[in-house]
């Protein structure tokens, strides 16, 4: 896997994990057209530890990924 960036804030509603707040690293950022962070609802987070395995439907699709230009 690639690092994605790191947990910021957790959003409890009720008492319950609704959503991370993840601060994205400066690779991610480009991809999600240089957004600082993201926030990923907890049923797209499959495994919790010293790393989250995040399923891969919130990431871009290849052909939405804007080509990096010098």
């Amino acid at each position: 896997g690639d690092f994605f960036g790191d947990v910021e804030e957790v959003n409890l509603v009720n008492n319950k994990i609704e959503s991370w707040r993840i601060k994205l690293n400066s690779q991610v950022s480009s991809l999600f057209n240089g957004a600082r962070g993201v926030i990923i609802p907890h049923n797209f987070v499959k495994s919790i530890g010293e790393v989250f395995i995040i399923n891969p439907l919130v990431m871009p699709k290849e052909q939405e990924i804007p080509e990096f230009q010098e």
